[in-house]
């Protein structure tokens, strides 16, 4: 047993060095975990397969902390799966905030974003392992009287938010509690060798996993990218966490962690290698040799900087061989150019894949759901009746509303118009077009607006939230919502656009979980 810390700035082989004692240990046959932050699991399998062959429930696997816990609660027989999601969390939150009497945030407490505040702040002590009796040391340690008040007010939202959650459901923040709880009454990893690649930080809920590991598992190896020198400050983050790690074998009686520093620089070009080793260092260095690999380029625009590297690419495709598959384009903030690549790229004919996140509201789907409530809060205005008309959800022909538009904008009709026949009937016979446009405004009206308005009927008056998102899903299943969702991931990946597929996939999948 023992913990064993690979060493190396960036491309010396940390990773390289991981595959092959997994390897080694492999054919040896020892079971292997290796564990890799969330978004490298991905990356680190195809890693495996190409050095071991195999990916072995049980012998070889790749994990990160939250999919370990899950492993390690399946073997045990823990089959709890009322994890409350964050949606979940933040009603507990709301619940919370109106039941608790604050002093200091009492007057915060209903703001916009404090329900996320809160959220957050309780998130950030379970990680850290604080928990309110621990606040409540604070408190009386604490001389500054606002500090107390603060304090005070968290401790009693943390505590409440305790009780409510453990009623029922499991926080996802608990995980890594139970698994570390876990992992001191079974033996079940006694026989693995445990691997942590691509961390530079472990929260302490993190740290406390690997302890414990510490006292399990054959052999714990874990990769930091740090200089040998320990010295440059860019590094910091990696030896603070490099003294965290010893300081755990120090206070549990464990043999000090073997220091494995390796000096190989697996950069193919000499300039690249420069840059890593000399961007933030002082005194400044210059590279005296002809420059090959690396190119500067001063755009006078965002614009013009999208239509210079599109350039490059074509050129690196056409002339240098190259696949567009092996071409990477990082952007220091994407949401300034992404607009940008759609409208330049395609005009180059270059395929493209931009990973960059929507914000739920601002979904289409999202945007219906919303307007469908819209319509009602406005009081049937012309805006909120014709974003619900428009908003492709609905099955009219784009002819079809430009005829209710041009009657609604000639007749200035409103809710009241909307709504009873009476006053529909005579503004319909008044206005003048002929027969066939006229049983076409009625139609749409008769179809689509006065269900919507039943609907509203419904919710009128005080209404339990559980009624109210209840009668909201009956709506939606009766305009066949469901359906056209449906019809339009169909189609998306019928035609190739994997993008929209997966997003319209992923907001239904969402939204139906909130119903």
């Amino acid at each position: 047993m023992g913990l064993h810390i690979i060493c190396g700035r960036s491309h010396s082989g940390k990773s390289t060095y991981i595959m092959d004692l997994v390897r080694e240990k492999t054919l040896r046959g020892d079971k292997i975990i290796l564990a890799v932050p969330e978004q490298f699991t991905h990356i680190a399998e195809k890693k495996l397969l190409h050095t071991t062959g195999k990916i072995m429930d049980g012998y070889i696997e790749i994990s990160s902390f939250k999919r370990l816990a899950d492993r390690t609660r399946v073997l045990t027989g823990d089959f709890r799966n009322n994890i409350i999601s964050t949606t979940g969390k933040t009603l507990v939150i709301s619940d919370v905030l109106d039941k608790t009497e604050l002093m200091y945030y009492k007057n915060s407490a209903s703001m916009q974003g404090f329900v996320d505040v809160c959220l957050n702040t309780v998130s950030e002590f379970k990680k850290h392992n604080i928990y309110p009796s621990d606040i409540e040391k604070m408190i009386e340690e604490i001389k500054d009287e606002k500090l107390k008040l603060k304090l005070s007010d968290l401790k009693n939202i943390y505590s409440s938010y305790e009780e409510e959650i453990h009623k029922s459901y499991i926080d996802t923040d608990d995980i890594l509690d139970i698994l570390s709880d876990i992992l001191t009454k079974t033996d079940i990893y006694n026989d693995f060798t445990f691997f942590f690649d691509e961390f530079s930080t472990f929260i302490p809920q993190e740290r406390k996993i690997i302890s414990h590991l510490l006292n399990k598992c054959k052999d714990v190896y874990i990769t930091l990218c740090i200089d040998k020198s320990m010295d440059n400050a860019v590094f910091s983050p990696c030896i603070s966490t490099l003294n965290q790690l010893k300081n755990i074998c120090i206070e549990n009686g464990y043999e000090a962690p073997e220091i494995i520093n390796l000096d190989n620089s697996y950069y193919e070009s000499e300039e690249l290698s420069f840059i890593e080793e000399n961007l933030f260092n002082y005194p400044t260095k210059t590279y005296d040799k002809d420059i090959k690999d690396v190119e500067l380029i001063r755009a006078n625009n965002p614009y013009s900087e999208v239509e210079c590297v599109g350039a490059k690419i074509v050129s690196l495709v056409r002339d240098k061989g190259y696949r567009y598959n092996d071409i990477c384009v990082i952007a220091s903030d994407v949401s300034v150019y992404q607009h940008i690549f759609k409208n330049v790229f395609p005009k180059l004919n270059i395929p493209y894949f931009m990973d960059n996140k929507t914000p739920v509201l601002d979904h289409n789907i999202v945007l219906f759901v919303i307007n469908v409530l819209d319509v009602y809060l406005e009081n049937y205005s012309y805006e909120s009746i014709f974003n619900f008309l428009k908003s492709g959800f609905i099955d009219i022909p784009v002819s079809d509303v430009a005829l209710l538009e041009n009657f609604i904008l000639s007749t200035n009709a409103g809710k009241n118009s909307w709504l009873f026949d009476e006053k529909w009937n005579s503004l319909v016979d008044a206005y003048n077009a002929d027969l066939n446009e006229k049983s076409i405004i009625s139609s749409i009206r008769d179809n689509y607006v006065l269900p919507l308005a039943k609907f509203h009927d419904k919710i009128k008056g005080r209404n339990k939230c559980k009624d109210l998102v209840s009668d909201l899903y009956d709506y939606l299943l009766e305009i066949n919502l469901d359906s056209t969702i449906a019809g339009y991931i169909d189609r998306f990946k019928e035609n190739g656009d994997i993008v929209r597929y997966r997003q319209y996939e992923s907001v239904w999948n969402i939204i139906i979980r909130v119903f």
